[in-house]
């Protein structure tokens, strides 16, 4: 059995997630395949952990792969 480590800066997600139920259908859907998988005992859920939106690094480079990263603006020094 795997253990599944779930990380999110959505606390709306953290939310559905520990109750395996959402109002929105999106959501929803996810809460159903996770609700079988875990019937199936395909893995179980280790941890549910928030992340603040500033610190989520990882998640916002895997949600944008072909966005090409532009330098910071470097001070001119006077």
């Amino acid at each position: 059995r795997w253990k599944l480590r779930l990380r999110t800066d959505s606390r709306a997600a953290m939310g559905a997630l520990g109750k395996l139920s959402s109002s929105s259908p999106a959501l929803n859907l996810i809460c159903r395949e996770m609700a079988l998988d875990l019937a199936d005992g395909v893995y179980q859920v280790d941890v549910h952990e928030h992340v603040r939106g500033v610190d989520n690094d990882l998640a916002d480079a895997l949600s944008r792969p072909f966005t090409r990263l532009r330098p910071s603006p470097q001070r001119r020094r006077s």
